[in-house]
């Protein structure tokens, strides 16, 4: 590994050294990373980055390496303030001392990672607008940025109305950090629940509290994907000849959902108890109509493919996530 103001070279920008400006990572690693919190975060980099000579970059990295390297081990360029820090982290290939709180510019040239990551700091960000933009710009169409926060935070570098925040409304702040960038796609986000123990279970096992984490991921979506030709119309069956409980899109069978009642009688637009909804990601019909929605009124959201027993006619059933509806499903026999 080798630690200076040079990036990789996948970049085509300099940089200049610093003197170690910029919140220490160091410390705020330590009060956040447990062994339940950095097996979440591994599982989440298995499962959403890529492996195996991908080129990852790790934005406010520190001196502690949680992205595991794959087999073959990915190429992971690390962003950070501080150079002492950087250079223990092992799992490091590549290092670059800036710092993107004063000066968000990423030194790299468009379009070279195959995924990013940010562990801890986002809300130490003084313009994270500009720097999910300066993410979005450097990361190939359809790779991940993942992003993972804690409420544990270094009080001394964190923006006053982060300290304030619930949960609840950090969440949302983090979301509109990707929405803002206008060129990411549905931003998908969970978390852990904070370990509650008793007064008695605390003084016989006086070990440390394990404070929550939360994470959210969305893909980069590249203005090539955006200029798809969406007025072509998608292949799907004759409706009079097609099975109406499978998708005329992609073939799947459809799932039975439970329409919810309540006081907005979302129930009695549909004239149904229950509809036949495509839940399948891959459709075609789900994604494009993420590029759908967004070239037309500039919204992170789709549609899948519904049928309505009731009627006997099909169409769109919008969803902000993919995730979206799937705790209404119910089994048909």
């Amino acid at each position: 590994m080798r630690c200076s103001t040079e990036s990789d070279p996948s970049e085509d920008k300099g940089g200049s050294d610093l003197s170690g400006r910029g919140f220490r990572k160091d410390l705020l690693q330590e009060k956040v990373l447990h062994e339940a919190a950095t097996k979440t975060i591994r599982v989440a980099c298995q499962s959403l980055l890529p492996e195996g000579n991908a080129r990852v970059l790790e934005l406010l990295a520190g001196p502690v390496g949680v992205m595991p390297r794959g087999d073959p081990p990915n190429v992971i360029t690390g962003v950070g303030n501080w150079s002492e820090e950087l250079s223990r982290n092992r799992s490091l290939s590549h290092c670059v001392v800036a710092d993107l709180i004063a000066d968000p510019v990423l030194p790299f040239r468009s379009d070279c990672f195959d995924g990013a990551a940010l562990f801890f700091g986002v809300e130490t960000l003084r313009n994270p607008e500009e720097v999910f933009a300066e993410i979005s710009r450097v990361l190939k169409h359809g790779a991940v940025f993942l992003v993972v926060y804690s409420p544990v935070t270094d009080r001394a570098h964190a923006h006053s109305r982060w300290n304030v925040m619930d949960s609840q409304e950090r969440l949302s702040t983090v979301v509109s950090y990707f929405e803002s960038a206008r060129t990411f796609g549905p931003v998908t986000a969970y978390g852990t629940k904070k370990r509650i123990r008793s007064d008695a279970s605390k003084k016989q096992y006086p070990v440390r509290d394990q404070a929550a984490i939360w994470i959210a991921y969305a893909k980069s979506r590249s203005d090539e994907s955006r200029a798809w030709d969406l007025l072509t119309p998608l292949e799907r069956k004759d409706e009079e000849e097609a099975d109406p409980f499978r998708c005329p899109y992609c073939g799947d069978r459809l799932k039975k959902y439970e329409v919810p009642h309540s006081v907005y009688e979302i129930d009695y637009w549909y004239e149904a108890d229950h509809l036949y909804i495509c839940f399948n990601d891959s459709c075609p019909y789900f994604e494009r109509g993420w590029e759908w929605m967004w070239s037309q009124m500039r919204r992170n959201v789709s549609y899948r493919h519904m049928y309505n027993p009731t009627t006997r006619k099909s169409g769109p059933i919008p969803v902000p996530t993919n995730y979206a509806l799937r705790d209404g499903i119910v089994d048909d026999a």
